[in-house]
């Protein structure tokens, strides 16, 4: 019973956060641990195949960033495929929970719009990861941009269902390779992208 008064609230929870900035909202979700459910099944397939797919596509990077680390569950994964990872949040609860839970190199919370209002990263990183974050921002090309301008290479993943809006967005990058996700009815649209550095 829990576990279903769990979900009810986090799918309440969640009610006008797409696509709005609304970093507080996102921020008190974190009032119950692992709200997003990243320990399901279906989750640690996504991260399998995310893995697989950077693995395949450019191989072991130096430098790493995960653009909304959350409580990094992910981390776990993503740091299999890099030297040092490196993670942003806007949660401040999220970033505590992933530094007990992962070795990142560094750890921050960004509550800016966007990646180039931090300050206290490296100048570039050899693969930026956007995982199931950008329909959370209210200009999701700003964020996909800021990216682009700070990697060697852009990884972004996001559902499907949230194709109409995310698409014509990501169609302007320059996409190198392009592949899907798909795990019982759950698909996930996934893409690699040349950043602007070399």
């Amino acid at each position: 019973m829990s576990n279903i008064i769990h979900r009810l609230w986090v799918r309440t929870h969640l009610k006008g956060v797409g696509f709005s900035d609304n970093h507080a909202k996102l921020d008190s979700l974190y009032m119950v641990k692992d709200p997003w459910h990243m320990e399901s099944q279906k989750e640690q397939y996504r991260f399998n195949e995310t893995n697989r797919l950077i693995q395949e596509w450019i191989g072991h990077v130096g430098t790493a960033l995960e653009v909304g680390c959350g409580e990094g569950h992910q981390s776990l994964f993503l740091e299999k495929c890099c030297d040092h990872l490196y993670g942003i949040d806007v949660s401040k609860k999220a970033v505590r929970r992933a530094k007990k839970r992962s070795s990142m190199k560094k750890l921050a919370v960004n509550k800016g719009v966007g990646i180039k209002l931090m300050t206290s990263w490296p100048q570039t990183f050899d693969l930026v990861t956007l995982c199931e974050v950008a329909y959370y921002a209210k200009d999701p090309e700003l964020l996909l941009n800021d990216s682009i301008n700070i990697g060697k290479h852009i990884f972004i993943t996001y559902f499907e269902a949230r194709s109409e809006r995310l698409d014509p967005i990501v169609e302007k990058l320059p996409i190198i390779k392009s592949s899907k996700i798909a795990f019982e009815e759950t698909s996930w649209k996934v893409f690699l992208c040349q950043g602007k550095l070399k």
